[in-house]
């Protein structure tokens, strides 16, 4: 393979809105003594829970590789025996940027789950790919995992991930093929807290209701994409579920739920249900 003349810099030869990546990397800093040096984590932290990454180097077909955030043994071992069969006994990766590029969009077509793939080309001719997966945000509908970049997952892709920690949403008539996107800025949006202690039931942007995820606490609130973030609204709201609560029965306080509408300027709305 003729690379031509390289430089003592990382030299980016491609890079698509696909997340591939193709790189040149120096001889200084790529072999010592015919042992390529390619630096990757140990771990990789996601969603405060920390997951391994998988590395696999074959010397004989001058090829390795990385994958990053994979929480999922089956789609695990799809990938390697596809990168094992294509890439290194086929050769179907051509070992120069056009191939490499060429060979990593068929793998991301193939794996949704790849957010992106950064292929790495050495003066001796080895090529490392690193693979990152997808990162898991959102669980809708406890039915599926929707990842930072909008796309929709079954959970199984997830299986070694604890989705509890996810933050939760329910969408009703919810399609896996029609994920509402404004969904993405209000996630963002939204104080962690609300997640933690919350699943938010989004309707429309000014139709939301959050059901407490603590079973004995027995209201809901409704409140709209601006509200949501009001922070100071929803300090009031423990002292609002109080006061509702001393105007309903012992007898009904355990089936009654209140509903505390902050949607209103200056003003929670109290209904009981």
């Amino acid at each position: 393979m003729k690379i031509g003349n390289l430089k003592d810099k990382i030299k980016v030869l491609a890079w698509r809105r696909i997340g591939l990546k193709i790189m040149i990397v120096p001889a200084t800093i790529a072999t010592i003594m015919g042992t390529i040096l390619y630096i990757v984590p140990s771990t990789v932290k996601v969603a405060g829970h920390v997951k391994n990454t998988l590395f696999q180097h074959f010397p004989e077909a001058k090829i390795s590789y990385s994958i990053e955030c994979l929480f999922c043994e089956k789609t695990k071992n799809q990938i390697e025996a596809y990168i094992q069969n294509q890439h290194i006994k086929k050769g179907d990766g051509d070992e120069t940027p056009e191939g490499l590029s060429e060979a990593n969009e068929k793998m991301r077509e193939k794996f949704p789950i790849i957010e992106g793939i950064l292929s790495s080309i050495y003066p001796s001719g080895e090529v490392h790919l690193r693979i990152r997966c997808s990162t898991p945000m959102i669980l809708v509908n406890r039915k599926y995992v929707v990842d930072r970049g909008g796309k929709v997952f079954d959970p199984s892709e997830f299986s070694e991930f604890p989705l509890g920690a996810l933050k939760q949403v329910a969408i009703e008539n919810f399609e896996k093929d029609n994920y509402p996107k404004v969904l993405d800025q209000l996630v963002r949006r939204t104080p962690e807290s609300i997640w933690q202690n919350y699943i938010v039931q989004y309707e429309a942007p000014w139709k939301i209701h959050c059901v407490p995820k603590d079973p004995e606490l027995r209201y809901m609130v409704r409140c709209d994409d601006e509200t949501l973030n009001d922070i100071k609204k929803w300090e009031t709201l423990e002292r609002a579920y109080d006061n509702a609560q001393k105007n309903i029965s012992k007898e009904k306080r355990k089936l009654a739920r209140v509903v505390l509408d902050i949607r209103f300027e200056n003003q929670i709305v109290i209904n009981t249900q």
